[in-house]
């Protein structure tokens, strides 16, 4: 038995040296050297095909790295080249193997060149991280979004003077002498924003209506006249007046 074991080393070229078959001492050395080597290839078979299921290429690592890296695995898990060809396609990048499956191959140096190539081109390559956009390009879009918003008229709380029109008497019609826009009443008007008061006082229109020519306290002329007509004759007296007028009043009468 023991000189079987020693043959097969000698014919796999795991030892060197001339057998003499009456040398017991060295026949067991051999053996157990050979038991060990066995025993060491296996552990490697067996760790190869279990990496093999598993393995990928690394993002950043380049394929013909990486294809140094998988050739090792093939050879301690005894692939065939079919088998080759099938773990190198499956577990290569497949940005770049995404490129090369409509074709055939037979041989892994023929996938390894084909995927060169893709390489090669930047095709397929995704581990780079997109750029931060630059000050200027910030400033670029801050600009082109406030061009496109259009500016909203100021709503301030502060008086505005008074125009000519304020000496004109309540109408529903526009006088000949009317200065600027004529306002028709609305249906339904918006409610009052705050300061929305004053630039309707110097536009000489309604709170309750928004119509030119008469005040909200003018309840005959106004066509929106209700029960809180007291209330907004007192708002309209402090608006004249220069008084700012208080947020809560404001809903009161929209």
């Amino acid at each position: 038995m023991r000189q079987e074991i020693v043959r097969e080393a000698i014919q796999n070229n795991y030892i060197k040296l001339k057998y003499t078959p009456t040398n017991n001492c060295k026949a067991d050395g051999l053996t157990k050297a050979l038991q060990r080597i066995k025993h060491n290839k296996s552990k490697k078979y067996e760790l190869a095909q279990s990496t093999l299921l598993t393995i990928r290429q690394k993002s950043g690592e380049n394929i013909s790295r990486y294809y140094q890296r998988i050739s090792v695995l093939w050879t301690r898990a005894d692939y065939s080249e079919s088998e080759k060809v099938r773990s190198f396609i499956k577990s290569a990048n497949p940005n770049l193997t995404r490129h090369i499956l409509h074709l055939q191959f037979s041989k892994t140096q023929d996938i390894l060149q084909a995927l060169r190539t893709v390489e090669s081109r930047k095709l397929g390559i995704d581990n780079h991280q997109p750029r931060a956009p630059s000050s200027r390009n910030l400033a670029n879009s801050s600009n082109s979004i406030s061009k496109s918003v259009p500016a909203l008229p100021s709503l301030s709380n502060n008086k505005l003077p008074q125009t000519t029109n304020s000496n004109s008497p309540p109408s529903l019609v526009k006088p000949a002498n009317w200065i600027g826009p004529w306002h028709q009443p609305e249906d339904n008007p918006t409610k009052l924003q705050p300061g929305e008061s004053a630039i309707l006082a110097a536009q000489g229109r309604c709170f309750r209506c928004r119509g030119s020519g008469h005040r909200a306290s003018d309840i005959t002329i106004c066509p929106k006249k209700n029960r809180l007509s007291q209330m907004v004759n007192l708002l309209d007296i402090d608006c004249s007046e220069g008084k700012s007028m208080d947020e809560d009043h404001l809903e009161a009468f929209t």
